[in-house]
């Protein structure tokens, strides 16, 4: 695809800049005049230069394990699927789940970013969301529940994330059925007050949602509400 852009991209030297990418999914989705969807579809994908000053430059979901945590310099490092790295910088407005703090932050965590990109590269955090502490977690796209009404015993993703790298049946792009019936502690990332497990629960998973799975084998579940 080529893509002409209304003013040029200059990037100057140890300069940053990126491409902000986005694919327009209701706009893609071809449907006839009930407006019901015909399975055929017509991408429709924006792409624009951005700074890391423009308002485009806001990361919105980062998902790493944590590296190594530097109290001095009020940052940690994580490490991203396909081993990128980041730098992470928090002050005093950062916000934290469940009391978590820079200096209490666990090496090998599994964390969420939500921040501005600086002009060196690194993330200004605004929330730092810790998904769980065992190292290992999946994320996708929930295709069913069931029982679709009331507490949900198994729940069946489309794996669109993991860390660290997995293989077989866990791995990206599989269909898995997970068993949560033993799943105790429903949170909404980026919201950390006593309403998210009003909000999402067991029952309340709707197909479309993205489902942070963290602590395999263990009784955590996440979700991010966005779609």
């Amino acid at each position: 695809m080529t893509v002409s852009f209304p003013q040029p991209i200059t990037v100057n030297s140890n300069g940053l800049a990126g491409l902000h990418v986005d694919f327009d999914l209701r706009d893609s989705l071809q449907v006839d005049q009930n407006g019901q969807v015909t399975g055929g579809v017509n991408p429709v994908i924006f792409i624009q230069a951005v700074k890391a000053s423009d308002p485009e430059g806001q990361v919105t979901d980062f998902t790493g394990s944590v590296i190594s945590v530097h109290t001095a310099t009020n940052s940690f490092l994580i490490q991203g699927p396909w081993g990128f790295q980041e730098n992470v910088q928090v002050n005093s407005q950062t916000q934290f789940n469940h009391g978590y703090a820079l200096v209490s932050l666990p090496v090998n965590a599994i964390v969420s970013i939500m921040g501005q990109v600086q002009a060196d590269g690194s993330i200004l955090a605004a929330a730092v969301e810790v998904v769980t502490t065992d190292k290992a977690f999946i994320s996708g796209r929930l295709l069913q529940a069931n029982p679709s009404s009331g507490p949900a015993q198994t729940i069946t993703i489309y794996i669109g994330e993991e860390l660290p790298a997995m293989t077989g049946n866990f791995a990206l792009g599989q269909v898995v059925t997970f068993n949560i019936s033993q799943v105790t502690t429903y949170d909404v990332c980026f919201v950390d007050n006593w309403l998210t497990n009003w909000v999402f629960n067991s029952s309340s998973m709707v197909a479309g949602q993205r489902i942070f799975v963290g602590a395999l084998g263990t009784a955590r579940a996440r979700h991010l509400p966005r779609i």
